[in-house]
């Protein structure tokens, strides 16, 4: 009678080798989590215990300190942190800054396909017809596709060209044509020439 096999699904040296690499690594993190947030609790406290030194230096001495030659700098803060505009400051003569407003996209009539310059057809899909063109405006190459409508229905764009639009607008790839417009004609054949 043969002998069972090893199971393929055994853990091996490669995979313990691993797990211990893995747990290595993560202990290491969490040492060097506690090491940080330590050094942080340090820091805090030795702030803490320098304003509490301060604050009793000044209540000390009240008439403005020792004997008058400054060498008393050292139990202050090298730098003191501004939290707000002190109002002396804020009052340099300048008048207060505007607001900036950016022009943004708003809804309006659209734009036309006559803006555009068919150059060659590329392909016919399923919805409609792709050509290569260029906006007259800026000379920038564009891809220009033509839904497929359907002459009996009279209800405006189809579901299908509506959900493609939505799809191409979600879109944000290298390799897809970016929709930067939706535009109408008022010829059908348009992009037919």
């Amino acid at each position: 009678m043969a002998s069972a096999g090893k199971s393929r699904w055994a853990d091996t040296e490669e995979d313990a080798a691993l797990e211990a690499r893995l747990k290595r690594e993560k202990e290491d993190k969490r040492r060097k989590r506690a090491e940080k947030a330590r050094r942080l609790e340090q820091q805090q406290q030795q702030q803490q215990a320098t304003a509490l030194a301060a604050a009793q230096g000044r209540d000390e001495s009240p008439g403005g300190g020792g004997d008058g030659d400054g060498d008393d700098d050292g139990s202050r803060p090298s730098k003191r942190r501004r939290l707000a505009l002190e109002p002396d400051a804020a009052d340099t003569g300048r008048s207060p800054a505007e607001l900036l407003r950016f022009e943004t996209g708003s809804w309006g009539a659209t734009r036309n396909v006559e803006n555009y310059d068919k150059l060659n057809d590329i392909e016919e899909g399923t919805y409609g017809w792709v050509a290569r063109g260029t906006e007259k405006a800026t000379g920038k190459v564009v891809a220009l596709k033509r839904l497929k409508l359907e002459p009996q229905d009279r209800s405006g764009l189809p579901v299908t060209g509506l959900r493609e639009i939505q799809i191409l607008k979600d879109c944000n790839h290298p390799n897809i044509v970016g929709l930067h417009e939706v535009v109408v004609g008022d010829d059908l054949s348009g992009l037919d020439k």
